[in-house]
């Protein structure tokens, strides 16, 4: 029998097999928290958080490390900069399964003092941290866990070699014992970095510039600082289980580790369809057009 191939047809075919990620099963934990401590204290390890099965709203846990790239900046061009990161690492990347959140890529956080920046706006108080104002990992794999699948899937890049899918898998499924961690300590109690007089003068102009209509909404927050000791890592697993947030984060950076906890979606594409779940300044759809 022939079999006759037209190039350009080939040629299709060999660019999507090395667009598409590549899918490797490993086993489903419930608790995603088993996982992610293996990978933990590795460069940049990352983890989106559903906080399941504490908490009941979220389906999918996301975790990666050791990104190939690492931006950071102190205003907007930064995004140029993580888009062009994409287009180098991740050109023409396909989603082999519909329902993967994630293939590989960006995963990071740009604080509220980059608005600042790009407005012009001088910061009010100086960090307490020396954080960057952003930071974007573009990572060449991630680990999915689907708490309504039941199912855990490696997710690579096609350009990882054969080894370096290997060795990430065995991190995930060998048997290593889990090393025991210090409590974590702070060294002295949480104290705000603004006096309860500053506090109370800025929530009366806040006042102010509500009752004259200048604005209609204000978040205004402050600033708690302690010193702390030892791994931060079972700390969090403390204050995940006790908010059970569906959009919680762990994020080890250079500069330090963040431990996020939220129950509010900013924003959520899936195709032509935006999502947003804020939890202040919302009421329920009216089914009158005008009045809604």
């Amino acid at each position: 029998m022939r079999l006759d191939v037209n190039p350009a047809i080939a040629g299709s075919l060999e660019s999507r097999i090395l667009s598409s990620a590549i899918l490797i099963e490993i086993p489903y934990h419930k608790h995603s928290s088993d996982l992610f401590a293996k990978i933990k204290h590795l460069e940049h390890a990352v983890w989106l958080d559903s906080c399941f099965p504490d908490g009941f709203k979220g389906r999918f846990d996301i975790m990666a490390a050791e990104p190939i790239e690492v931006i950071e900046g102190e205003d907007l061009s930064v995004l140029n900069r993580v888009r062009e990161a994409i287009k180098k690492h991740f050109p023409a990347a396909t989603r082999p399964d519909p329902d993967l959140p994630f293939i590989g890529g960006a995963i990071g956080y740009l604080s509220y003092d980059i608005a600042n920046n790009a407005l012009s706006v001088e910061a009010q108080e100086k960090q307490a941290i020396n954080f960057h104002t952003s930071c974007v990992g573009i990572y060449p794999w991630t680990v999915v866990q689907d708490h309504r699948r039941r199912r855990c899937l490696l997710v690579c890049s096609p350009s990882l070699t054969q080894q370096a899918r290997e060795q990430v898998k065995q991190r995930f499924t060998s048997n290593i014992t889990l090393q025991q961690h210090a409590t974590p300590t702070l060294g002295a109690p949480f104290k705000a970095t603004i006096s309860a007089d500053r506090y109370r003068h800025d929530f009366e102009r806040i006042q102010a510039y509500l009752t004259a209509g200048d604005c209609y909404q204000v978040n205004y927050t402050q600033h708690f600082s302690a010193p702390f000791y030892n791994d931060p890592w079972p700390a969090y697993q403390v204050l995940r289980h006790t908010a059970k947030a569906p959009f919680s984060a762990y994020f080890n950076t250079a500069a330090g580790t963040i431990m996020s906890v939220s129950p509010e979606r900013f924003i959520k594409l899936h195709g032509r369809h935006v999502e947003t779940r804020p939890i202040k300044g919302t009421q329920a759809r009216h089914h009158d057009p005008f009045i809604d």
